[in-house]
């Protein structure tokens, strides 16, 4: 939901707001998860042999950001807070966020049925 000026008292309650519990998440647990799974990710990229395992935390990376971002956008929304420019930029991080985890979950489970079924160009691509 956007803040509109123009109509300051928005289509939606400061309850439906509340109730959604992205205003409630707890924002160290959130950055603290965000920094154990980019964590997580450099080192299954770097130290693993099967390196491509380092997919799977990224998902969860993509998870944390686009919580923080909905936690931010909430605030904004009660707060009715009018920057435009700083939704725009959460919005992008949300649609990247999505991106992120569904690449990152498409790859890490390619990558595990084509190690598991033995495909040629997996094992080509691994070596």
């Amino acid at each position: 939901m956007v803040f509109d000026p123009s109509a300051p008292i928005s289509r939606r309650t400061l309850f439906e707001l509340k109730s959604s519990g992205a205003a409630h998440a707890s924002y160290r647990r959130l950055v603290t998860t965000l920094v154990l799974a980019l964590l997580a990710a450099v080192l299954g990229f770097t130290f693993l042999h099967d390196w491509w395992f380092g997919f799977f935390p990224l998902v969860l990376v993509s998870f944390t950001l686009f919580g923080i971002s909905e936690k931010e956008s909430q605030q904004l929304d009660i707060e009715h807070h009018p920057s435009a420019p700083r939704r725009s930029v959460l919005r992008l991080v949300r649609i990247a966020a999505i991106g992120l985890g569904a690449a990152s979950l498409l790859l890490g489970v390619t990558m595990v049925l084509g190690t598991a079924l033995e495909w040629d160009w997996m094992l080509d691509l691994l070596e």
